[in-house]
């Protein structure tokens, strides 16, 4: 038996850098979805460092500290309005890289731990450690539209365990699949 289910994975607030609260993000993905997750902006580790863009850097920061600040304040809020079999939420971060793509990170069962991971094997092997530890993540690739080496995925660094799922169009594009892929 199956059944189709209507929900929205990548929507940001100002948990990091974003417009709206939390508790409105949530309100309004449940009086209209079946899932969702608020995602916070978490983690940078090769952010531009050029002085012209002093200013969206600074925002990038601020926002990464703000979610830090309020990491278990956000779980708890975000876990209050699971209902299981009515509306599930998922806690979720983005992890920005330059050069390897961004991810967003999820968690299923409510918990786990903004990961400051500063490469992208770095993060592969704390979400298998956490995996390990009992804990059910998986990180979805974000922005597959943009350029490789400019925060665009490269394919070959796909782990089909870890990344089962790839955003393929987002309000930042539409992958070229036709271009991209690795074969």
């Amino acid at each position: 038996e199956l059944n189709f289910y209507v929900g929205d994975i990548h929507n940001h607030c100002d948990i990091s850098y974003g417009i709206g609260s939390l508790e409105d993000a949530l309100q309004n993905a449940k009086a209209q979805l079946d899932f969702a997750s608020v995602t916070g902006h978490a983690w940078w580790h090769d952010m531009p460092t050029d002085e012209r863009l002093k200013e969206p850097i600074e925002v990038h920061r601020q926002g990464f500290e703000r979610l830090a600040s309020q990491w278990d304040e956000v779980l708890a809020r975000i876990n209050s309005h699971h209902v299981d079999g009515s509306f599930v939420t998922f806690p979720s971060f983005e992890w920005h890289s330059i050069e390897h793509g961004d991810r967003c990170v999820y968690y299923r069962d409510g918990n786990g731990p903004i990961i400051r991971a500063n490469s992208l094997d770095e993060l592969h092997e704390e979400l298998r450690t956490l995996r390990g530890a009992g804990i059910e993540t998986l990180a979805i690739p974000h922005h597959t539209a943009y350029g490789r080496d400019n925060r665009g995925l490269k394919w070959s660094e796909l782990d089909e365990d870890l990344n089962p799922v790839v955003e393929i169009v987002s309000t930042h594009g539409a992958a070229d699949l036709g271009v991209q892929r690795p074969y």
